[in-house]
């Protein structure tokens, strides 16, 4: 069977529950009004279908209005649709039921077709809007057969009550519907901006995934193989060293194994000052801590010392001058609510313009590395024979 109904969501669930609650005032106010026209026409019809019909008509919108605050949009819709149904069932066997071939003088049409709102109604908030157009030209029809047959009169009047009740249902009907698809618009627009966020993100996270992949190739491996190259014992024992950082990283990674959540300020300048011993043990390091109770996210204090040891091996690769000394220093700052390292060498300097995108060392291990941590940045200033500053910035978001 075809869906008739609308898609529903938060927005939705809410204006139907709003609605829902409205219809239960309705179905109490159109009761007590049509109170009279039910008295009046009671001994015309069997007593047993003049209580199914009150409980269809009036019945359900009560009970819609109870249980809406706790049901969901699709219990909510299929109640109005029930009620709909209902309705149009009662107009269908409104002649059926009359235990006269006419009403009385003093009963001026069946009293149903004084409540032909709610259904029409309740078919908007249940049913698209193609269904609700042939629900109510369907209305339309049983009223002019019941309004003619129950009582018999000229054959314009009927008509002339099947265009009033249809100009005045429509209206209801072409509300109930407009408001209806401003809740699924909503839901909608909600649902399209998740999706949209959820791509970026997932986005953001392939991309800090592959930075960290080959920053992790650059740092890990490649200058590891590049130092072990070359014939010096120390700088083979430091590569020995990286190697064993290296498989433990790529172990980490492949695990998804974080050790802690955060650091401390003393601990983040420990590990700045461990990794510049470790990496350059003559450059000079100094550190200001402003707030010892100050705690890091533990990713900043990776991208830090990643950072910044991929700072160090490329001052030690590329800064040195052949036959003059190469001053290096390390500085780090912690204040409440900010981290910076600044890296410092009077060495032969270079053009930033002029680095290739694929050269590793300062677009993944220094940039990308800072710039995929919230609140994190880098700054590499440096003009030939001028020597370099490279200054690590985290900002707390």
């Amino acid at each position: 069977m075809k869906d008739t109904t609308i898609p529903s969501g938060p927005s939705l669930t809410r204006i139907l529950r709003i609605i829902a609650i409205v219809f239960a005032v309705a179905g109490l106010v159109f009761g007590a009004l049509l109170i009279p026209s039910v008295l009046a026409q009671e001994s015309s019809l069997l007593g047993w279908w003049d209580v199914l019909a009150l409980s269809l008509v009036f019945g359900l919108p009560v009970l819609m209005g109870l249980v809406a605050p706790w049901s969901s949009a699709t219990t909510i819709r299929r109640l109005a649709g029930s009620m709909a149904i209902g309705q149009l069932l009662v107009m269908a066997t409104w002649m059926p039921a009359m235990t006269v071939r006419a009403l009385p003088p003093t009963a001026n049409s069946a009293w149903v077709l004084g409540a032909t709102a709610i259904g029409t109604t309740a078919a908007a908030l249940a049913w698209r809007a193609r269904f609700v157009w042939i629900y109510l030209a369907a209305t339309s029809l049983l009223l002019v057969v019941d309004r003619a047959l129950g009582s018999p009169q000229p054959a314009a009047i009927p008509l002339q009550d099947a265009l009033y009740g249809l100009m005045f249902d429509s209206i209801f009907a072409a509300l109930a519907l407009v408001t209806v698809s401003a809740g699924s618009r909503l839901d909608s627009a909600a649902e399209s901006a998740r999706v949209k966020t959820t791509r970026a993100a997932t986005g953001r996270a392939q991309s800090r995934e592959r930075s960290r992949v080959n920053a992790l190739m650059h740092d890990g491996v490649l200058a590891t193989l590049l130092v072990a190259a070359q014939d010096d014992s120390a700088l083979r024992a430091a590569a020995a060293n990286q190697a064993r950082k290296t498989l433990e990283q790529i172990d980490e990674f492949t695990s998804g194994r974080s050790s802690t959540s955060s650091i401390s300020g003393l601990d983040f300048v420990w590990l700045q000052q461990a990794t510049t011993t470790e990496i350059d043990p003559e450059a000079e390091f100094s550190y200001e801590l402003e707030n010892t109770d100050i705690d890091l996210p533990a990713e900043v204090g990776v991208a830090f010392t990643e950072s910044l040891a991929e700072a160090l091996r490329n001052v030690l690769r590329h800064a040195a001058t052949p036959g003059e000394e190469l001053h290096r220093a390390v500085h780090a700052r912690v204040a409440d609510s900010h981290a910076e390292v600044m890296v410092l060498d009077d060495g032969v300097g270079f053009d930033p313009t002029r680095v290739a995108a694929s050269r590793l060392g300062i677009a993944v291990s220094i940039r990308d590395r800072m710039d995929l941590i919230a609140g994190g940045s880098s700054q590499v200033v440096s003009s030939i024979g001028q020597g370099t500053r490279i200054v690590l910035s985290w900002q707390k978001p």
